[in-house]
């Protein structure tokens, strides 16, 4: 069993918000030395496939795995969360979401929460050039529960492709907008 933290936002003062999926900057650089204290590896999915289909070696496999993951694809992973990870020698998984045209929270925006903006293409490219995994999460961040079954599909679909497109790799792990699936 490997453990999975899942964050979302990353910030320094306390923004207007009600849903409160935000960690505080000096909140995560605490966390993350916790792990680093006491031992823990981070791995990616595409590690934790690796690992299961016996591409590698499980005589590898750290004693004290973890799987970072933040959903949305936010700015803040960026600018506050990336250079703590780097920091602590760890690595995560980023669900972005899967189009250009996205480029910030209107799925929150929509519902009163403020408007934050999301990774440019340069950045993901970037931060995935450096270890940092990135997974599919929609095109535009739809419950997919609410959705006719072509709708859902295309929504998951076409956000893999993006992705797929934009790294020049496969995509392998996918996560659920609102954590909701049928």
């Amino acid at each position: 069993v490997v453990p999975v933290l899942l964050y979302h936002r990353f910030v320094r003062e306390r923004p207007p918000s009600r849903h409160r999926t935000w960690v505080f900057a000096d909140q995560f650089a605490r966390q993350l030395r916790f792990l680093q204290r006491w031992g823990f590896t981070t791995l990616t999915f595409r590690d934790c496939a690796d690992f299961s289909s016996g591409r590698r070696s499980l005589a590898e496999f750290p004693a004290r795995p973890i799987v970072l993951t933040f959903d949305d694809g936010y700015l803040d992973n960026y600018d506050i969360a990336w250079p703590l990870l780097r920091q602590y020698g760890f690595t995560a998984v980023i669900y972005a979401m899967g189009g250009a045209h996205v480029r910030r929270n209107e799925w929150d925006i929509r519902t009163g929460e403020p408007a934050v903006p999301l990774l440019e293409p340069a950045q993901i490219r970037e931060m995935a050039a450096a270890g940092i995994e990135f997974g599919a999460h929609t095109i535009n961040h739809p419950d997919l529960t609410a959705l006719p079954r072509d709708e859902a599909i295309h929504e998951i679909a076409q956000s893999k492709r993006y992705l797929e497109a934009l790294l020049g790799r496969e995509v392998v792990s996918f996560a659920y907008p609102y954590g909701r699936y049928n």
